[in-house]
């Protein structure tokens, strides 16, 4: 890991951005039955403490049956453990091509 003073500065914006954040919508596809290893990444690499007590909200999409659902349930348990308040009911939608 790198010390706070050795961060890119993009990443130091990035940082600031979700600190300054009064709520989180997490927009996602469904990858593989779960969510795409960047947003994992992103999220678990600031750790708890920036998003801890603020209000969240997940969309996610799928072009299959599921409608992003298991990529939702992923997505809940991470916000849980950094400490985001969840808020909002799941919908379900379905790819309705044939």
């Amino acid at each position: 890991f790198l010390k706070p003073d050795d961060l890119p500065q993009a990443t130091k914006d990035l940082q600031e951005t979700i600190r300054a954040a009064d709520a989180y919508l997490i927009v996602s596809p469904e990858y593989n039955h779960s969510i795409p290893p960047a947003l994992s990444s992103l999220m678990g690499h600031f750790g708890g403490s920036l998003y801890k007590c603020k209000p969240s909200g997940i969309v996610t999409y799928s072009p299959g049956p599921w409608g992003g659902q298991r990529a939702a349930m992923a997505i809940q348990i991470m916000c849980h453990e950094l400490g985001c308040l969840p808020d909002g009911v799941a919908e379900q939608r379905r790819n309705s091509r044939r």
